[in-house]
């Protein structure tokens, strides 16, 4: 006799062994829904899978607060938005896997929770969080070759809290990030591998340790006192002075 998918899975779980991840798509139809009627289970483990839906703000509520990916496979624009303060809980992170990229927007009730090391791959996107990044975690931040990347941090009042460390750049490509506060960054060090851009609104002052890490510099400290910028620093990993 066959054993039904739900009792597998809890088999799985009591046992030690975690129920494998599921992918579902975002049909956007209407405001809730997902391909074949499906509603992604809320336990980390769902993967979000956003394409071609009709309808491109997806509301979120604490019945889908828990997921391990969001991926973006086209240009299109998508908004999130919560009716309440809200923290999306988001395991492995976010891609684009449309070179063209494409815009992922979480509105100001809107945090993102990190654990362990999770990634923003924006491609040839941009990802705009108008909350917070919390949680305890490291954050990688990549980009595409087109230079078209950029993660914007447009939280004006307290910044990110997450307590782990950030790494920007893949090793051949670099993004740019663009901030309103002065705690873009969380606690922890800054790596840059291949440089990257930084934009600052307004004077702005990182104390994150700052550390270029590319062949022949790794290790190279890039500022070793406060960042104070205003506007458009080129971070340039072929030099490990501080760019003017």
């Amino acid at each position: 006799m066959r054993t039904p998918r739900s009792i597998l899975a809890a088999l799985l779980v009591l046992v030690g062994i975690p129920a494998f991840a599921q992918t579902y798509v975002w049909t956007g139809e209407l405001p809730s829904d997902w391909q074949g009627q499906l509603t992604p289970v809320n336990n980390g483990t769902a993967n979000l899978y956003f394409s071609d839906g009709l309808y491109p703000q997806v509301t979120l509520t604490t019945s889908l607060d828990n997921v391990n990916s969001l991926t973006f496979a086209n240009q299109n624009d998508y908004s999130f938005t919560s009716a309440a303060p809200l923290t999306l809980s988001i395991t492995s992170g976010i891609a684009f896997a449309d070179e063209l990229g494409g815009t992922a927007d979480f509105g100001s009730n809107l945090s993102l929770g990190i654990s362990g090391s999770a990634a923003i791959a924006t491609g040839e996107g941009a990802v705009i969080v108008r909350g917070q990044i919390t949680g305890t975690g490291n954050l990688v931040i990549t980009a595409g070759p087109l230079g078209n990347a950029r993660l914007v941090l447009s939280n004006t009042g307290a910044g990110n809290t997450y307590v782990g460390n950030t790494t920007i750049g893949d090793g051949t490509n670099a993004p740019a990030v663009a901030f309103w506060n002065s705690s873009p960054f969380g606690t922890g060090t800054v790596t840059f591998l291949n440089g990257g851009f930084l934009i600052a609104h307004g004077t702005q002052t990182v104390s994150n340790p700052l550390v270029l890490d590319l062949a022949g510099l790794s290790g190279s400290t890039f500022s070793s006192h406060p960042l104070s910028r205003s506007g458009y620093v080129d971070v340039d990993t072929t030099d490990a002075g501080c760019p003017s």
